[in-house]
């Protein structure tokens, strides 16, 4: 794989991105649909080397140089931001729909991997678009912390900690964290949307 793409595992690849931050690829195969050889669901993120150490070392836990600190479908990054995969339904196919995947990447996925090396931007698009409540949990205020914010990280936790114990639901969870934080741009996802690492 071009563009500075180094294999790490199975069908994860890793590319230098700034100092301290490393860009991520994750090509997930989606085999058994009908009429199709193969689909691709590629996933583009980062891991920001700082955030992770932070979190790691306050859960008592060895850091693992796998985990990313943000990660997100291809396709949502894209202008039309939705759901895609790329398919095979023939050998023939193979060329085509790999420079379209490449083309895609390069336009889409590597820009991104460069403006989520910015740990500011980072943790917008984290509070933005991090679904999963563990991001919220634990990038958030490790993030916070590094910039500085250390009562919003406090506070961050505080939230987090009353919704593990039932005191807060999701809903009310949601709108003090945007309170906190206010944040633009904010959309919704299609339930079914596939999980993020």
């Amino acid at each position: 794989m071009g563009d500075g793409f180094r294999r790490r595992a199975g069908f994860l690849y890793s590319v230098p991105v700034t100092p301290g931050v490393v860009g991520w690829l994750g090509l997930n195969r989606i085999l058994g649909q009908p009429g199709l050889l193969l689909s691709i669901n590629p996933v583009v993120g980062v891991r920001h080397n700082e955030v992770e150490l932070l979190v790691s070392s306050l859960a008592g836990n060895r850091s693992d140089p796998k985990t990313t600190t943000f990660a997100e479908p291809l396709s949502y990054v894209m202008p039309e931001k939705q759901y895609r995969e790329w398919s095979f339904r023939a050998v023939e196919d193979i060329p085509y729909v790999l420079d379209d995947l490449a083309a895609a990447i390069k336009d889409h996925g590597l820009p991104n991997m460069r403006r989520w090396a910015n740990l500011s931007a980072l943790l917008e698009v984290i509070q933005r678009d991090g679904e999963i409540l563990e991001y919220q949990a634990r990038r958030v205020p490790a993030a916070l912390a590094l910039l500085g914010r250390k009562s919003e990280a406090a506070r961050s936790v505080s939230m987090y900690l009353e919704r593990l114990a039932g005191r807060l639901s999701y809903p009310e969870y949601l709108k003090i964290r945007a309170c906190v934080r206010p944040v633009s741009g904010s959309r919704t996802y299609r339930r079914d949307h596939p999980s993020r690492r």
